[in-house]
């Protein structure tokens, strides 16, 4: 029986765990934010436009990849690897891990609205460093699943860069459902993180008043509640998204 090195049982451990770590490092930059930035801090139009630019490229990189995925593979499974058949096309066949890129972006642009060049790079290299432990165990699973097929793919496939060239398309065509059924949660994460920040800056510069903006606060927080239990329950209670797992 092959031995498990350690690095792959803490890319494992930090599999389970990826969804988590990343807030972590968000409630570090809240603080940050409220204790550390003058209060008259204010977001350039420069950041503005390339956090949005970087979450929406992170969101599109994840639909694409989702969206015409393997059968029980890409999905949001937390517990342990699971791959029934091995993803070559789409977007796999031009980066071996579009989905781990795909978070990096997202985050970086959330990181990106602290306007610290120190922070953003601390980030970066944070992300990057635990998520190398998480494709090495990705990668030693899928090795020994597949064997020689993905030794094949993994050879002529870089790692997280774009091979435009080497596309391929896939075999499926793309499915909406499959789409918000996966990614509703990251959405909502996105949301959340934008009301956070929204938040934060208001109390920061003392502008809590009901009349003028906290209501409207309050009032987004209820819509991404909302938002967040009509496709849960969508996804429990009924089969709009019964569909590849």
């Amino acid at each position: 029986m092959e031995q498990i090195s350690k690095r792959e049982i803490l890319g494992n451990q930090l599999f389970r765990y990826r969804g988590h770590i990343p807030l972590l490092f968000m409630v570090g930059a809240l603080l940050f934010l409220y204790f550390k930035t003058p209060t008259d801090f204010e977001l350039s139009p420069w950041t503005i436009f390339k956090t949005t630019l970087l979450v929406l490229a992170g969101h599109g990189l994840r639909m694409a990849t989702v969206g015409v995925r393997a059968f029980q593979s890409s999905g949001r499974n937390r517990s342990h690897q699971v791959a029934e058949q091995l993803n070559t096309s789409g977007m796999y066949s031009i980066m071996r891990h579009p989905l781990y890129a795909a978070n990096l972006l997202i985050w970086l642009g959330w990181a990106s609205l602290l306007q610290s060049n120190v922070l953003w790079f601390l980030f970066f290299g944070v992300f990057s460093f635990y998520y190398a432990f998480i494709m090495h165990a990705e990668e030693a699973f899928l090795s020994r699943k597949f064997k020689e097929e993905y030794s094949i793919w993994k050879n002529k496939t870089p790692i997280v860069g774009l091979a435009f060239w080497k596309y391929k398309k896939a075999a499926g065509n793309f499915s909406w459902r499959i789409v918000v059924k996966n990614e509703y949660p990251g959405w909502i994460s996105s949301f959340a993180t934008a009301w956070m920040f929204a938040v934060v800056l208001t109390l920061k510069r003392g502008l809590w008043h009901w009349s003028e903006n906290g209501h409207l606060i309050v009032y987004w927080a209820l819509v991404i509640t909302a938002f967040g239990l009509t496709f849960k329950g969508l996804k429990k209670y009924t089969t709009v998204f019964y569909e590849m797992d």
